[in-house]
This record gives C-alpha cells, structure tokens and sequence, in this order.
C-alpha cells in the first residue's frame, strides 16, 4: 500500500469535515507522521479510515472532531485536543510513552486502547465507553481526566491517578 510520511518539521492540514478512506485497491495507507497533524477548520468531523496511522510526531485537533479509524502506534508521540473539540479512537490503538493532552475531549469508540513499552502520560480528558477496552502491560498515567462510562481494564496494566488526576466511574 502507498504511504504519506508527513516528516518532522512537516505540517498536514486538516481544513476540512471529510473522509480520508481505503477503498480496496491495494493494502490500504500507512500515515506516517513525524510532524505536526492538525485539524483546524471545519465543526463536523473528518475521518480517517484509510489504513494505519503512526505518530511518533504531534496531532493536534483544534476544530471539530477527528475520528480516527485505523490502528496504528504512538511511540512518544503527542495527541493535543483543544477545548471544544473531540478525538475518537474508533479502532484499536498502541501508545508506547506518548501523551494525551488539552481540555478538549477523546474517546474510546468500541475499540481498545493498548499500553506497552514506556508509560504514557493522560494530561487530557479521556472517556471510556461501553464496548472499549483500556489493556496492555505498562502504564497510563492519569494526571488529567478519565471517565469511566463503560468498557473494560484488563491484562497486567497499571492505571495510576496521579496527583491532581480524577477517575469518575460513571453506569447504572
């Protein structure tokens, strides 16, 4: 399959509420970023299920939604939301010490988050919902908000609430 490496230093624009989409040639994109991913305009959502999505680099959602619909892995990478705004994993995901930031929300849409290698850091707000799964065998770090709406933690994983972290355990 084709591959967008966006490189360090290099900025890919969101500017739009679309779909960036796999549509059976081939085996699908590899988005490889290294640099900064950012969606800025646009109150609706835009989607990427187009393959796999790695980021070692920095997405940032300053506007709308940004669905993200493939796997991949964050190896130190960066996840900023701004306020008012939405990142939705829709798809299982890999976090190697990376980050998940801002007062804007992210949410875990019937899939799963995975936790391995160094701990990743939750500084953000984060809602896991019915259907989802926090699993792994590093750590979150929770030093931000998690709310626990629905889902599952399981495997040998560490979810630690840090000084000044909230965990809200939500359900009938």
């Amino acid at each position: 399959g084709a591959t967008i490496a966006n490189l360090a230093g290099g900025v890919f624009d969101v500017q739009s509420d679309a779909t960036l989409a796999y549509i059976g040639f081939g085996n699908g994109i590899t988005f490889a970023n290294t640099g900064l991913f950012k969606k800025t305009a646009g109150s609706g959502v835009f989607t990427f299920n187009a393959g796999t999505f790695d980021n070692p680099g920095t997405v940032s959602v300053r506007s709308g939604t940004f669905a993200l619909n493939a796997s991949g892995t964050s190896t130190g990478g960066r996840f900023e939301v701004d306020a008012g705004s939405t990142l939705s994993f829709g798809a299982n995901y890999n976090f190697d010490g990376a980050t998940l930031a801002g007062p804007g929300q992210t949410t875990i849409a019937s899939s799963a988050l995975f936790f391995n290698g160094a701990t990743t850091t939750l500084s953000g707000w984060l809602q896991l919902a019915k259907n989802s799964a926090l699993l792994g065998a590093s750590t979150l770090e929770v030093t931000g908000k998690l709310d626990w709406i629905g889902g599952a933690m399981a495997q040998t994983g560490l979810t630690k609430i840090a000084v000044g972290g909230e965990l809200l355990l939500f359900g009938a």
